[in-house]
């Protein structure tokens, strides 16, 4: 029974966008373009439509790939996963973040206040906090919950690549092109 449970999530993750955008195509696409061993595909196949004479040819058990996340309008530069691996953070060209329940898949929420390329999320270890680099030369630091800006950390003179808190919450290192690593306390957003 485990096996079923198993098989049935991994139907749902994988044709998620076909289950939400046209529920109709589950048996005409889905289970056809099910893995040859997959146990929904097998349970339901008697519902595949009878015109598909021709089925292509696929894998003959699910891949390595869980779940793929579309939302985004621009490339994808990094991601990160939240301490309690719950959510996923995403940052991309389109200026945005984008945080994702990793369960479902869903889009939660998308961070806008950048105005140039993203290049860089992380959650704080308290998961309260998320914060992200950008090519606009700023940090800006989210309250993960609200999605809300609650700092923007300004100093540096050119793209910012990389950002990281401390494990104690109470600093944020920002690496840029500029040639510097500025440390900022998190509590006043001064820059140390």
């Amino acid at each position: 029974m485990i096996d079923l449970v198993r098989d049935a999530r991994r139907f749902i993750m994988y044709h998620k966008w076909t289950i939400e955008n046209t529920p109709l195509q589950v048996y005409a696409s889905a289970l056809v373009f099910s893995p040859a061993r997959s146990l929904i595909r097998k349970l339901f196949e008697n519902e595949e439509p009878e015109w598909i004479t021709t089925k292509p040819a696929i894998e003959y058990n699910w891949n390595a790939c869980l779940q793929t996340l579309e939302g985004h309008n621009g490339s994808v530069s990094t991601v990160a996963f939240s301490p309690d691996s719950k959510l996923l953070a995403s940052a991309s060209y389109d200026k945005t973040v984008k945080v994702w329940d990793v369960a479902t898949g869903a889009c939660q929420q998308t961070l806008k206040g950048h105005s140039s390329w993203v290049s860089s999320v992380v959650f704080s270890p308290d998961l309260k906090l998320l914060a992200s680099a950008s090519y606009d030369k700023t940090v800006k630091v989210w309250d993960a919950a609200t999605g809300a800006c609650q700092q923007t950390l300004e100093g540096h003179s050119y793209s910012v690549s990389s950002v990281a808190f401390s494990p104690d919450l109470k600093l944020l290192a920002s690496a840029s092109y500029d040639k510097t690593v500025k440390v900022w306390d998190v509590a006043t957003g001064a820059c140390q």
